[in-house]
């Protein structure tokens, strides 16, 4: 608790004032006076959030996967009294309060007393699909982007809703997240539950690297979006959730908590994997006209159904070895400015050279304003933060470095070694290949590399030519003795047994089974068959 001392005070009016808006810009125009900027903050996000109206479009059966019978039942079934526990369990503590003045710290140290109200709440929500009285009402609060932000755009809205409401929304998500695997393409790589945000970004990576080294011609259109999420209809929502086989009493109670072109992919690899769009607004085509338009037409019932707004004056026309006068006509088209490689997706400079060291730049610069922006000074790198002097030149280290990477129980700071941590992460890689079925990022690495998905890495013939997954295959690590140890520990998760053949691919660290015992091949009548079909084998359903 503090305490109701002068310092306390003092620290709350400093904490107010740096807080306070004195002037906004909003639409070009400087606001001043306090309530003058509650009523122009108050009109920027009603019309930002005004939905004009339109006609509902729907689409046709098929389109979307959907979900069996008894998987929409089970959502709407009753939440029992351990699952509303476990989703407030689930919640972070410490969360700025809502409307009602409590964050969920609260509801589990007084469980006792309110747990028995606070599910009788909850269950009312799943009983009638109406929201307790005011249980909705939505705090706004306005977090600046960066320091000195005066613009109303600079400004990022943070809603904070009352403990109820939270609770509801989780109990919603953990349930929908057990069906959203069967549901999204293998595009989608975030948000759900087994797939990484990166996986996207590698994908990319090595697609335009096949490219490049092959010489084939594509397009990458990236799209940007006008308020992504912020104008969505929310009966565009609703169709979609029909769609894919929610039943009524859920798509109501969704609602209640939020309120014939040919496109033509584009074939990556050996295996023609077809890549047509990536999460996060970026798509891939080959160089054919009816494509572009097409996409154009796309995309404008896509404006129409969803309610969101495409900016092609902001979004970007990215031809890879084509004619330059084809990509003028089509950025007239649609309308976008015409870029090149590289571009900026997820954070990572696409198609750019990893070897120089002005593709890494951008991350060392953002480095050092994240420094700045913490302590007001620059202190960048790690032993430049420790040792450096006032005036930044470089002081006497008064520890070694590896005591200050030593995890606090050995007396150092914990830091870490960048290097064994950066091992760590791309080897990962190696250990997801060996698990992971076959998601579209491993078959995209095997397409362009000439591998098998079902054999292991340690296996085959690893890439020689540029790119990230060639790194990630010939990961460096000092100690030879620690990397052999590293591949030597891996096994090969063969699933259901239905994709993996018994004697042929290797599934077993030291080689295939037809290599190993070529005598017994010889004489096998299972040659060419699957695991499952080969004995009987425990965790096989």
């Amino acid at each position: 608790m503090d305490k109701n001392t002068r310092y306390f005070h003092n620290l709350a009016s400093a904490h107010r004032r740096n807080n306070r808006i004195d002037a906004l810009m909003v639409h070009g125009r400087l606001v001043r006076n306090q309530d003058r900027i509650k009523v122009a903050i108050r009109d920027f996000y009603k019309d930002l959030y005004h939905q004009e109206k339109s006609p509902n479009i729907g689409f046709r059966e098929g389109l979307v996967k959907q979900l069996d019978e008894g998987e929409a039942i089970e959502l709407e079934v009753m939440p029992t009294v351990e699952e509303i526990k476990a989703a407030v369990w689930n919640c972070e503590s410490s969360k700025a309060p809502g409307s009602d003045g409590y964050n969920m710290n609260f509801i589990k140290k007084c469980w006792e007393e309110v747990g028995r109200e606070f599910i009788e709440a909850v269950l009312g929500f799943f009983q009638t699909s109406m929201l307790p009285r005011d249980s909705n009402v939505t705090w706004v609060a306005l977090a600046p982007k960066f320091t000195g932000a005066r613009e109303i755009k600079d400004l990022r809205p943070i809603s904070m809703v009352g403990c109820v409401y939270k609770v509801i929304s989780k109990v919603l998500v953990r349930r929908m997240r057990k069906v959203m695997l069967g549901l999204v393409g293998e595009t989608q790589s975030a948000f759900v539950m087994g797939k990484k945000i990166h996986d996207g970004a590698l994908i990319a990576c090595e697609t335009v690297q096949w490219l490049k080294t092959r010489k084939k011609s594509a397009v990458i259109i990236k799209l940007d979006f006008q308020k992504a999420y912020d104008r969505v209809k929310w009966s565009f929502v609703d169709i979609v959730l029909q769609k894919m086989g929610f039943g009524h009493r859920w798509r109501g109670m969704v609602g209640e908590a939020v309120r014939n072109g040919r496109i033509s992919p584009l074939l990556v690899g050996r295996d023609n994997i077809e890549l047509s769009h990536l999460q996060f607004a970026i798509l891939f085509c080959p160089t054919e006209e009816e494509t572009i338009r097409n996409y154009k037409w796309l995309l404008r019932c896509f404006e129409m159904m969803s309610g969101l707004s495409i900016n092609f004056k902001k979004s970007s026309f990215i031809p890879i070895n084509s004619d330059q006068r084809w990509a003028h006509k089509m950025c007239q088209l649609l309308g976008c400015t015409e870029a090149s490689l590289p571009v900026r997706y997820l954070g990572i400079s696409l198609g750019a050279n990893p070897r120089l060291v002005k593709t890494w730049q951008p991350v060392i610069d953002k480095l050092i304003q994240v420094a700045k922006d913490s302590s007001g000074e620059v202190d960048f790198p790690p032993k430049t933060l420790l040792w450096s002097k006032e005036d930044g030149r470089n002081g006497v280290p008064l520890v070694k470095w590896e005591v200050v990477m030593a995890p606090k129980k050995a007396g150092g700071l914990e830091v870490g070694d960048a290097v064994i941590r950066n091992a760590a992460l791309l080897f990962k890689w190696w250990w997801r290949f060996s698990k992971e079925d076959c998601p579209l990022w491993k078959k995209a690495v095997c397409s362009c590399n000439n591998m098998s998905p079902s054999e292991m890495l340690c296996g085959q013939l690893l890439p020689t030519r540029e790119g990230p997954w060639k790194d990630i295959c010939q990961l460096q690590i000092s100690e030879p003795q620690v990397r052999e140890k590293m591949i030597r520990g891996l096994s090969m998760d063969v699933g259901n047994g239905r994709t993996v053949r018994f004697w042929e691919d290797i599934w077993l660290p030291n080689g295939s089974l037809k290599e190993l015992f070529p005598r017994l091949f010889s004489i096998s009548n299972l040659k060419g068959s699957v695991i499952r079909d080969c004995g009987f084998w425990d965790g096989l359903e």
